[in-house]
């Protein structure tokens, strides 16, 4: 049996689901079990990258002593030293940005085993037609474009026959009143944010867990980065990420304390010139590959998945950007970068 301990939020474990289904493939005869903080958990069940899934309960998991392997998922794994009675071996993974590259492959590294696939959807999503889901929230709205530019991002592509609807999670009801005209669907639980996802092929959102969501379920996800890092953070799967350069990112700045936000002078007819663009290119491949079980893959004119040579960890700045993938994205994991607006700079 092999224990899985995730401290993540909803963003963080969906990141993991590369590492958890390598961890599949490393141990196929073992019980997976995983303890997570984050609802998706019941998601990463469901897709069968793990056998048995709970929250975060000490009691619940010392039913499972003396296992063989316990691999611990966590900001600072040294908080954690009261798990190492449940285990033979403790493997301890960063869920901490350690280098200038993604999180996910970071993960995988520090495993020390690349599978011969990557988990990189959880689902295949058979959603057909013109349905956008915009999500103008995030769980830091430090990190967000303001309410106007989402609605009239929803008005341009309204005129170009596509069907909007405004998507909100409980943390955001706020934001209810700004979207008081439009469609707007406030989902209370991950389950109805689920239900609502799975109705639609395309999403544009911020850098957040719901947007992670997004992209985990199969739909077409474009994510709008400034103050934060998109090579570490970015949703993967079929997924642009349109990135504003921002100073106070790039110097090491706090972005919480600029009086002018990254993405408060952002232009909704670039966004969406950007998702008439691409979601209308041969660049998607439209046909998920038919696999069995939780591992559909990824393969088609993105490039297939390769093996890749593990190298150790090492600590960098956080916000250094990756000198392999420049601007052009992660091509592995089905990440491309478009850039959009001016460079940002902080003010006051």
């Amino acid at each position: 049996m092999v224990l899985i301990w995730h401290e993540g939020a909803l963003g963080d474990l969906l990141i993991s689901r590369l590492a958890l289904g390598a961890l599949r493939e490393k141990h196929p005869h073992e019980e997976i079990v995983l303890f997570a903080r984050s609802e998706a958990r019941y998601l990463l069940l469901k897709a069968g990258l793990v056998d048995q899934a709970y929250p975060t309960s000490l009691a619940v998991a010392q039913r499972f002593k003396n296992v063989a392997r316990l691999y611990l998922f966590a900001q600072r794994p040294e908080a954690f030293s009261f798990l190492n009675p449940l285990a033979q071996t403790m493997v301890s993974v960063s869920t901490r940005p350690l280098r200038p590259q993604h999180l996910a492959l970071q993960e995988l590294e520090a495993l020390g085993f690349w599978p011969s696939r990557l988990a990189l959807f959880l689902q295949e999503n058979k959603a057909m037609g013109r349905k956008v889901i915009l999500h103008p929230g995030s769980g830091g709205r430090f990190k967000c474009a303001p309410p106007s530019a989402w609605r009239t991002l929803g008005a341009l592509l309204k005129k170009e026959g596509f069907q909007i609807s405004f998507l909100l999670g409980p943390a955001e009801k706020d934001l209810l009143k700004e979207f008081a005209s439009e469609e707007t669907i406030l989902s209370e639980d991950l389950e109805g944010a689920v239900e609502q996802l799975n109705k639609a092929p395309f999403f544009i959102g911020h850098d957040s867990g719901l947007s992670h969501l997004a992209a985990a379920l199969g739909l077409y996800t474009f994510c709008l980065f400034g103050p934060t890092a998109w090579w570490h953070w970015a949703p993967f799967g079929y997924t642009v990420a349109m990135v504003k350069r921002c100073q106070c990112l790039e110097k090491g700045l706090d972005p919480h304390h600029c009086p002018q936000p990254c993405l408060s002078e952002i232009r909704a007819e670039e966004l969406a010139r950007i998702f008439l663009d691409l979601s209308t290119t041969a660049r998607w491949n439209h046909h998920l590959p038919k696999a069995s079980g939780y591992n559909p893959g990824f393969v088609d004119n993105w490039g297939s998945v390769r093996k890749k040579a593990v190298e150790p960890q090492e600590a960098v700045v956080a916000a250094e950007e990756p000198r392999d993938s420049g601007k052009s994205g992660v091509p592995e994991l089905g990440i491309q970068v478009v850039e959009v607006g001016e460079e940002h700079f902080p003010k006051g």
